[in-house]
């Protein structure tokens, strides 16, 4: 069958059908009369784009899409002679469509094409920077998959897109995704590197991966101050941009250390590390955004004052710190895991702020409360809840009394890591098998 003669026959037949004239379907369509009977009669060898066929399509009142797939067979049958323009055009509309069997049926027709693989490249970096909402991973996994050298900045930055794609709520596969990663992340163009670092800061966090998590925060902190020294000799704050300003990178790695060092115990050493992120007004060429930025971070650097005093046995920060939240509700889940880890490493009672926090503790949904809430990575701060809930656990398992409130956070504990953090489970399991043989 001649797939160019099936697309224009099935056309004209349906005009005919619908009893337009040349020149009737050419004011229905939008299409020059002229440029009509150029892609249309038996003998035309001019082709049609894919914004004629969308608009024959529509002047028709088929299905946007309707005559897609015999249009890429058309395309198919003489791929050596079609113009990148129009394959181009094919994929981004079927993209738009999300036809994505016919978008890989035209990427397998040149998977023993080379020359190609910088065209899509290309193609997924135009989409990705005009932030089309679109499924793009067929693209970036074409790049990889046809690659030859390894060490080229299209397949580092594949990589990258990758990795972004698959972060979410599925903490395993979002680590799954970070291992794959973290080898190339010290090859990608700068601006690229410190997302990348942020977000793997955000994985290391979630998985509780301490060591990672200090190595990326010095690397940020690092990578951030090269770009930084470089605008300052330029005098001049260009950079191609990140997704972040350079303010808050540098204050994130500085932060990722601080609680690195925090969770192993080291509480001095998180202090001194403290004072390099809660005030940064030094910074130069600082728009409204940033000046707030610098705010944010002195706010962040008190609470964790707070939360190392507290960690330390210093009981009587606490009054003080409650109240200082009462302004900031972004910081209440983050410092109150720490207020409750604090009251089982000394034995405080802290039914009363359990109480005023019961809200926050327990939302009716724990992940639109966070988008509602806060601007930090979603991904760490769902997380967060599972080791708020296991310090729960632990808190009501030294208060015998309270077997009601444990059964509730232990139903809590083990929903949120069958939804979100399963990597995290073997971990609550001792928990779980201690107290069913101490209660049940």
């Amino acid at each position: 069958m001649n797939h160019t003669h099936s697309v224009r026959d099935e056309l004209n037949t349906e005009i005919a059908r619908q009893g337009y004239t040349l020149s009737s379907f050419s004011k229905a369509s939008g299409i020059n009369r002229g440029v009509l009977s150029l892609t249309l009669n038996d003998q035309a060898t001019k082709s049609f784009s894919m914004n004629q066929l969308n608009q024959m399509t529509e002047a028709l009142q088929f299905p946007a899409g309707w005559l897609y797939e015999r249009y890429a067979q058309e395309m198919l049958v003489d791929i050596e002679n079609v113009s990148w323009r129009r394959i181009k055009d094919l994929l981004t509309h079927c993209l738009t469509l999300e036809k994505m069997e016919l978008i890989e049926m035209v990427l397998d027709a040149l998977q023993d094409k080379a020359s190609y693989t910088n065209y899509i490249f290309s193609l997924a970096e135009e989409l990705t920077e005009q932030n089309v909402n679109a499924d793009l991973c067929i693209f970036y996994q074409y790049v990889l998959d046809h690659e030859v050298n390894l060490q080229n900045e299209r397949f580092t930055i594949s990589q990258y897109r990758l990795f972004r794609a698959n972060l979410g709520l599925d903490l395993q596969k979002s680590f799954k995704s970070t291992i794959q990663f973290t080898p190339y992340r010290h090859a990608l163009p700068i601006h690229l590197k410190l997302d990348a670092l942020a977000q793997l800061i955000n994985v290391s966090f979630a998985v509780k991966d301490w060591d990672a998590l200090k190595q990326y925060g010095e690397e940020l902190v690092t990578s951030t101050i090269l770009v930084y020294n470089t605008i300052i000799e330029r005098q001049h704050p260009y950079i191609k941009k990140s997704e972040r300003s350079l303010l808050v990178y540098y204050g994130k790695g500085y932060i990722a250390q601080a609680v690195s060092l925090e969770y192993k115990g080291h509480y001095e050493e998180s202090k001194e590390l403290t004072t390099q992120y809660e005030d940064l007004s030094w910074f130069k060429f600082l728009d409204d955004t940033d000046k707030a930025q610098v705010e944010k971070f002195l706010i962040i650097a008190k609470c964790n004052r707070y939360n190392l005093e507290l960690l330390q046995g210093n009981a009587s920060v606490l009054k003080p710190y409650i109240d200082y939240l009462e302004f900031f509700p972004e910081e209440q889940p983050a410092s109150i895991e720490i207020i409750i880890k604090s009251s089982n490493m000394h034995k405080w009672d802290i039914d009363g702020i359990l109480e005023k926090y019961h809200d926050i503790i327990y939302p009716t949904d724990a992940l639109h409360y966070l988008q509602t809430t806060t601007t930090y990575s979603i991904i760490s701060e769902i997380n967060r809840y599972t080791n708020i809930y296991y310090d729960l656990a632990l808190y009501y398992f030294e208060r015998k009394d309270r077997t009601d409130q444990l059964e509730h956070v232990l139903t809590k504990l083990k929903s949120h890591i069958e939804q979100y953090n399963r990597i995290n489970a073997f971990d609550s399991s001792e928990l779980f098998e201690k107290l069913c043989k101490f209660y049940f």
